[in-house]
């Protein structure tokens, strides 16, 4: 296990039985990981945090993911951020993606496991 004691992961998604996944693994594995549900929960909690990544949803209901992640590159310019899709990304989305900031892009149904080692990887940084 890796020290993970002042890393703070932020996961944003509106399905909460998928956030009670995520929290259980990450809980887990010893890795400080905060669930919201929605885009506005999201700002507001990078408000009051300092984040080392957040991984969101891209289709929610209210913000999208891309929005979410404008306005949180607004608040910490230098935030790794992670978008999860169930939906087929044409390279133009990709490639906007990562022009507004996207670290990468995990297509749903997402293996826990990578978005782990991500994780891990972002914690030696």
């Amino acid at each position: 296990m890796f020290d993970m004691e002042n890393f703070h992961a932020l996961f944003v998604d509106d399905d909460k039985g998928f956030l009670d996944s995520i929290k259980t693994i990450f809980d887990i594995e010893g890795i400080k990981v905060y669930c919201v549900e929605s885009g506005e929960d999201a700002l507001n909690a990078i408000k009051e945090k300092n984040f080392n990544i957040m991984i969101t949803d891209l289709t929610m209901n209210g913000m999208s993911g891309l929005d979410l992640t404008r306005k949180a590159k607004e608040l910490l310019p230098g935030l790794p951020i992670v978008l999860l899709t169930g939906n087929f990304i044409s390279s133009e989305f990709s490639a906007l993606a990562v022009k507004m900031g996207v670290s990468k892009i995990f297509v749903k149904p997402v293996n826990l496991n990578a978005i782990l080692d991500m994780v891990r990887g972002e914690t030696k940084r």
